[in-house]
């Protein structure tokens, strides 16, 4: 049998209503208090499912988490439920009984969880990073926005004055965005591989929308449609890449709900 910690017992969501369970049936506590904990536990359980069931990719392991997670509810319910009632200390101790095998189920999940999402190497996290990214978050207004300007002065529905004014506008926009990011620039010492490849990612994909912001401009204002869809490629990998960025915070964040 897999040994728990004391530090997996104490970071569970469960760790509490355990607790407080056991000093329940010693009379350490009323069922006022073990109400309130109940409560608490349960909307703290709900909201670690939630985080947790947007990172689990494997189905058969959805599955079982969710098992694991109407057990638990089924359990937190059923002392709600009997708390008030005769003979509810011998009724409390049962479920804590369960409480605590679910609970170990829990830690075990979270200890694969913990292992199955975490990724040591830059190229694979940014492997894993680009397999959530779809058209859809790549293809957004702000390329569309552009998409269509750059339509509209091949076809001459504008000037194509007022074409480079957007064009610098959307340059002023990124480098405005860009220098933000370094007023909050992390020192060496602060820096992890995350933080690395984010960094990384962010200056390259700014630097690659920059330069085809100005290929756009060059091929409309000479007329040159092919070289305008080629600019127009070159700004979609470079937003691949920005959008690279704000998956990687995502992860981040799920590394963070799950520890």
């Amino acid at each position: 049998m897999e040994k728990i910690t004391e530090i997996e017992l104490h970071n569970s969501p469960l760790y509490e209503l355990t607790e407080s369970a056991d000093k329940y049936c010693l009379l350490k506590i009323t069922s006022s208090q073990l109400r309130e904990v109940l409560k608490a536990t349960k909307n703290k359980i709900s909201d670690f499912a939630d985080e947790t069931r947007v990172i689990i990719f494997d189905e058969n392991k959805l599955d079982e988490f969710e098992n694991i997670y109407a057990g638990i509810i089924a359990v937190i319910e059923n002392m709600l439920n009997f708390i008030n009632r005769p003979g509810a200390e011998e009724k409390i101790a049962s479920a804590a009984v369960q409480l605590k095998a679910l609970n170990r189920e829990l830690i075990l999940f979270k200890r694969w969880l913990i292992a199955e999402c975490r990724v040591d190497d830059a190229e694979q996290l940014r492997e894993m990073l680009l397999d959530r990214i779809t058209d859809e978050d790549v293809i957004t207004d702000k390329y569309i926005e552009v998409e269509s300007m750059t339509n509209a002065v091949l076809e001459e529905k504008i000037l194509t004055d007022e074409f480079e004014e957007f064009i610098d506008y959307k340059r002023d926009e990124i480098t405005k965005a860009l220098d933000g990011y370094d007023d909050f620039y992390l020192s060496k010492d602060e820096w992890t591989m995350e933080t690395a490849l984010g960094d990384k990612l962010l200056r390259e994909g700014a630097g690659e929308y920059l330069d085809s912001l100005e290929m756009l401009r060059e091929s409309c204002v000479a007329g040159d449609q092919d070289y305008a869809e080629i600019a127009l490629d070159n700004l979609f990998e470079a937003n691949v890449k920005l959008v690279t960025v704000q998956k990687l915070a995502d992860y981040v964040k799920e590394q963070a709900a799950i520890s």
